[in-house]
């Protein structure tokens, strides 16, 4: 079901022409089709096993006025933001602890969807069960230097996703 509804959502957004598929590899939007079809087992078995940084990301679209990408979450997620775009996600496997700007930490898991607008902090602090996976939809396109953290004083520190 979950594998279906995956599908359906990436293959729902493409065909209806708001997105197409990324370049793989490239930082810039490169638009490169007019439709594309994502599947949970061959997007997920491309993720390592392990990752010495909290996340692993693959851009699955990229275009400037929005990006899709898979991840998967290996450890806590240090509380950050993002300038420029606002993110949707959805939860396609695992369980952990979400904490949003102002609000208590709430449990999400498979199936769970969830959103902020551009500049909401928000933090993962634990994973309760592994593999933890998401489709994360960006609008506009999230590049991966628009990720800012404070290092607890106030001043803003770039962090690095991949």
């Amino acid at each position: 079901m979950r594998t279906t509804v995956f599908t359906g959502i990436v293959a729902a957004i493409v065909s209806a022409g708001l997105l197409v598929p990324a370049a793989t590899g490239e930082e810039a939007a490169t638009p490169t089709k007019k439709f594309g079809f994502f599947d949970k087992e061959t997007v997920t078995k491309k993720f390592p096993e392990q990752h010495n940084k909290a996340m692993f990301e693959q851009r699955l679209v990229d275009e400037q006025s929005a990006s899709v990408r898979a991840v998967r979450i290996y450890g806590p997620v240090k509380p950050h933001y993002h300038q420029k775009s606002d993110t949707h996600l959805y939860v396609v496997s695992g369980r952990a602890i979400v904490q949003l700007q102002g609000e208590k930490p709430r449990e999400v898991k498979a199936g769970d969807t969830m959103f902020w607008k551009r500049d909401i902090v928000h933090s993962i602090p634990r994973i309760l069960e592994h593999p933890f996976d998401m489709m994360t939809f960006d609008s506009p396109r999230r590049s991966k230097t628009d990720v800012v953290a404070t290092d607890g004083g106030g001043n803003p520190l770039t962090m690095e996703m991949n």
